[in-house]
């Protein structure tokens, strides 16, 4: 948690929190959040830093905290631009204080923390609390459930999924949490794809019969990897289980406004997709490896010494003459063709 910042942007700083971001948690990385600042301009340093994940304020109306905000403190705003990643309440905030003489109330706790450094612990506290339900979580992977998860306030305007003032949204943890794959992350219906018959088709989803239909997504979204590359390798993968019933286990859950997105998708087929079931083949009778399979009218009890090899093209092999002995160790194949 950074809350501070404003100063000259340093290089052992921005190593250290490199070093923590890649290397932390035994390679999995530390969740860097950093407050954007608080003088209604440019975001400041370390949360400018690409990786860091930078909190932006907003106040109990649900509002982008400005000098103008309804929240009654006209003395500062929030810093924002392009770095902005998520808000979260930056007014009027209950915590503790340091006991006795030495807090900034005479109690043990306040009513008015704020500032983006208020917002900043509320998003890292959030990080950990995702961290605390899955520890394997990637730093990236908490990233993005945070943004994925956040709420788009409806007065403001969001282009490609964020805007300058709230990023990805304002913080919703419980929506975070609920994006945390667990073994019941898991749907069942028939794999589909958007758009077939038209001149291209488009992604799949999955067709739940009757239930919300979700659109599949077999990676995790990473702003380095091109969005085109990764839509075509969940077209190569996807395609494979078209029109077959399966089970999807998934990553995360994201709810937009057209709808669901499962990421991270894992696709098994159901024992209902659809393939043909073996049938039994009568003692006696043997199939052939060439896919060959046996008549019906084969069916019956096979003489003893012979073998029926099951063509699907043949007439039935012609029984034995009654008089006719099979010496010992020798087997008789039946074929038609044969004298």
């Amino acid at each position: 948690n950074c809350s501070w910042g404003g100063s000259a942007p340093s290089s052992l700083i921005t190593e250290a929190l490199e070093n923590a971001r890649s290397s932390g948690r035994s390679g999995r990385g530390c969740v860097i959040v950093a407050a954007a600042g608080n003088a209604s301009g440019p975001v400041d340093f370390p949360g400018s830093l690409r990786g860091v994940l930078t909190a932006s304020g907003t106040n109990e109306y649900d509002e982008f905290k400005t000098r103008n905000s309804r929240d009654g403190e006209h003395w500062w705003g929030s810093n924002y631009g392009p770095e902005v990643d998520i808000a979260a309440p930056a007014v009027h905030i209950h915590t503790t204080d340091i006991s006795g003489s030495g807090g900034v109330s005479p109690g043990d706790y306040i009513d008015s923390f704020n500032g983006t450094s208020a917002a900043t612990p509320i998003v890292a506290g959030a990080a950990a609390l995702l961290l605390s339900a899955d520890s394997d979580l990637t730093e990236r992977d908490v990233r993005q459930l945070l943004t994925d998860s956040a709420d788009k306030i409806e007065t403001y305007t969001f282009s490609g999924g964020r805007n300058d003032r709230l990023g990805y949204g304002r913080l919703n943890v419980y929506r975070a949490l609920q994006q945390i794959r667990r073994p019941d992350n898991q749907m069942t219906g028939v794999i589909r794809q958007a758009g077939v018959g038209q001149p291209k088709a488009g992604a799949f989803y999955l067709d739940r019969n009757g239930e919300s239909s979700c659109l599949l997504r077999t990676h995790a979204p990473d702003a380095s990897e091109p969005a085109d590359e990764l839509a075509e390798q969940d077209l190569a993968t996807l395609s494979t289980f078209a029109g077959k019933p399966v089970r999807i286990h998934y990553t995360r859950l994201q709810e937009t406004p057209y709808g669901l997105i499962l990421w991270g998708v894992d696709v098994q087929t159901t024992p209902e997709d659809g393939r043909q079931k073996e049938d039994t083949i009568p003692p006696g009778e043997v199939r052939l490896e060439n896919g060959g399979t046996r008549r019906p009218e084969q069916e019956g009890t096979i003489p003893p010494g012979e073998v029926r090899l099951g063509w699907t093209e043949q007439p039935p092999a012609p029984e034995p003459d009654e008089e006719e002995e099979i010496p010992p160790n020798e087997v008789h194949m039946g074929f038609i063709e044969s004298a």
